[in-house]
């Protein structure tokens, strides 16, 4: 397996951790508090995808 491919994996596996996390935290929070949760992921999603700003 290549270097990169590798990398690739770890990122995705990382992504799919913090994901399950955010799925558990889905109702534990009120309403007017998911706005920040959801800000938090965009902004780890878009980490994890390599483009964020």
């Amino acid at each position: 397996m290549s270097a990169r491919r590798m990398d690739q994996t770890v990122v995705n596996n990382h992504g799919a951790f913090i994901w399950r996390i955010a799925k558990l935290l889905r109702g534990t929070y009120k309403p007017a508090q998911n706005g920040a949760v959801i800000l938090v992921l965009r902004h780890v999603d878009a980490a994890r995808a390599g483009d964020a700003s």
